[in-house]
This record gives structure tokens, sequence and C-alpha cells, in this order.
């Protein structure tokens, strides 16, 4: 706590991020242990396969502890990620000492690729997940970003908990699929909260910039140009360009497919108060992520 106080003030993205785990959205889906404890309950098990002491409250202990786990490497990879740029000293001013501070407990906390269609939900999840074919690709890009951070811990610890519970391949491949579509609706809505409440700071590989790009790859000469000449981005004349494409029309058409997904997905689970309780976050996180969105 000591550190993290002495990060008051200096904008480090750390502090953005411990604001987000700690408050986070009404519907609770920035917690992927609550969501692997919720599938798990919504799965079930057969009770006569363990023993009183293995399980509790239609989850057994090994999920609980394996929802512990992802957990904590989520939180590790959301921290890992607020590493601030500390390339020019000389910009930061009194600043450069706090940032660097920050930088290290960011190191000391915790420990991005991008093909025709990405089909990610019938690929090998086992192993190495998609390919450098999807660059470019707008929505494609996007969803392998997102499950090459986000997406597959959730997925594949969903997956996990079937498998601990003896559910067979079947629900193993359903539970993983609903956990892919959980992280790309909370994603969606992450990234459409970043562009608008932050339009000086907003994330460049973002589901509004790169659906935008793809749209009109002339944008990403804002982007391109600040490279070259080795500044940082003008992220208000990027704001109002991605603005004046239709990237929110596919916005909201793909918050509306991952909608149907996740409802689709929960129907495949036989325990009714778990599978409505993940239904209701999944619609409160599609609702939240439409209000952010300029009116068609």
């Amino acid at each position: 706590m000591f550190y993290v106080n002495g990060q008051v003030g200096t904008n480090h993205p750390l502090l953005k991020t411990a604001k987000n785990i700690l408050i986070g959205s009404r519907s609770n889906l920035q917690s992927v242990g609550l969501i692997v404890l919720l599938v798990s309950k919504a799965a079930s098990y057969n009770p006569r396969e363990y023993t009183l002491d293995q399980h509790d409250s239609g989850v057994l202990y090994a999920q609980r502890a394996l929802a512990e786990i992802v957990e904590m490497k989520r939180t590790g990879h959301l921290i890992h990620k607020t590493m601030a740029n500390l390339q020019d000293k000389q910009k930061h001013g009194e600043k450069f000492k706090d940032l660097l501070c920050g930088n290290k407990i960011v190191l000391l906390t915790a420990n991005n690729e991008i093909k025709r269609h990405y089909d990610w939900e019938n690929e090998n999840n086992l192993g190495k997940l998609g390919s450098n074919e999807f660059l470019g690709q707008g929505k494609d890009e996007w969803v392998l970003r997102t499950m090459l951070t986000s997406g597959s811990l959730l997925a594949k610890g969903c997956q996990a908990a079937m498998k601990l519970s003896n559910r067979g391949e079947e629900l193993e491949r359903e539970a993983y699929k609903l956990g892919g579509h959980l992280a790309m609706i909370w994603q969606l809505y992450l990234d459409v909260k970043d562009f608008f409440t932050h339009p000086n700071s907003y994330s460049l590989v973002g589901a509004p910039v790169t659906l935008a790009i793809w749209e009109y790859p002339t944008i990403y000469g804002h982007i391109l140009e600040a490279k070259l000449e080795k500044k940082e981005v003008e992220f208000k004349p990027l704001y109002y360009a991605v603005m004046g494409t239709r990237c929110f029309e596919y916005l909201r058409q793909l918050l509306d497919e991952e909608l149907v997904a996740v409802l689709q997905c929960c129907e495949k689970f036989p325990v009714e108060e778990a599978r409505v309780a993940l239904q209701k976050m999944a619609i409160s996180v599609h609702s939240e992520a439409v209000q952010y969105m300029p009116d068609k």
C-alpha cells in the first residue's frame, strides 16, 4: 500500500487498472473467478462421485481453487499491461521517479498475434491460438487479440472446471465457448467505455479503432505518422476520425451477436439459478456498453 500511495497524482496506468479491478461494472463480470464458479454451479456434478469433504453449495472445492488461480492470473495480466513508457525521461520531469516506481510494482506484481475468418470456437485450444493472417482484418483481429489476452484464460478456466467435475467432453467444449463469449462481450464493453471516457488515452487496439481502421485504412495514418516521427499519437484527431466511420454500427452488431451467443451457450447448462445469473450479467454488460455509444 505504501508504494501504491506513492503513485497518487502521477497518472500511472496502474492506478486506472487498480480502480477498474476494485470497482468495475455493475455486472461484476470483471471477476473471472466468479464466472468460473457460476459456470461450475450451472453445470452441476454427480455428488455420488465425490465425498462430503470435496464439495459444498453446488461447487467442488477443486473448482473453487481453480477459480482463485484464474482470478490471480487475470489480475496479474491486467497489472502487467500498465507498464508506462519512460523512454523520454525529460518529458516526465519530476514525475519520472514515481512512474518508474509504478513500473517496478507492475513487474513485481504480474508476469499480442493477429486469417481468414477466425473460428476460435472450433480450433485446438490446447495448441497455439490464431495466426498473423488476421492482422488488419477488423473483427477477426480484435477477436484474436481478445482471446490472446483475456478470452483464452476465462474460456479454458470454465473448460477446466467441467473436467474437474467429470461432465464430459461436450459440456467441456460448451463451457469453453461460454467463457470465451463472456470475455468477448466484457472486452467490448471495456473498449467502448475506454474510448468515450478517455478521449485522450484510449487503446489503439481497442474495438472502435480496430474496426474503424479496417473500414478506412487511411485512418492508420494518424498512428503511422506518429511512429515515423517518434512522437506520441495525437488521440483527439484520431478520435474524431474514428467517430466519422461506421464502426459503431459494427460494434452494436458485434455486441448483439455476443449477447445471443452467451444466452444460447447458457441454455446448455442444467442449473437454472446459476444459468440465469450468467445471462443477467451478459445482458447488463450489453446494456451498459450500448449506453456509451452514439444513437443510430
